[in-house]
């Protein structure tokens, strides 16, 4: 008897085919939870290897919420610049245009997120804003 409730584990979920021309230069981006296993909510699972980076973007219908399980970046979050390090937990409102950036050469940076409220990719209302520059990775947003 099939379960009634998915169990996905990530070895069995495909990449995802983004386009590079839209900000998406990440070594691997897969979606084992969307809308194809019923879900209103999508987790995504990435991975960044040296020379990936997702530039900057927003999503105009949901919030965004990501782990880093591996490895360590800088991310930008409207004018924040903050270096994110394995156990981080990042939280980015709707509207707010993001990026991320591996500073390892050596580590594979994985991040594991949700974008709240939308099925797809498509469906969070996703916006290609940018490269990011010189400056924004030279700068960093002191914590409190």
């Amino acid at each position: 008897m099939p379960l009634k409730y998915p169990v996905v584990h990530i070895d069995d979920v495909k990449p995802e085919q983004m386009e590079t021309g839209e900000g998406w230069s990440i070594t691997d981006f897969r979606l084992p939870i969307s809308k194809k296993q019923g879900s209103r909510t999508t987790m995504f699972y990435a991975q960044f290897r040296t020379g990936s980076i997702h530039k900057k973007h927003r999503h105009d219908n949901c919030d965004e919420i990501y782990y880093i399980a591996s490895g360590h970046g800088l991310a930008g979050a409207g004018p924040d610049r903050v270096e994110l390090r394995k156990g981080h937990f990042h939280f980015v409102p709707k509207g707010v245009e993001h990026w991320f950036y591996p500073l390892s050469d050596k580590e594979t940076t994985i991040s594991i997120g949700v974008y709240i409220g939308a099925g797809s990719v498509d469906e969070t209302g996703y916006v290609y804003t940018g490269e990011v520059t010189e400056e924004d990775l030279k700068a960093r947003t002191p914590s409190d």
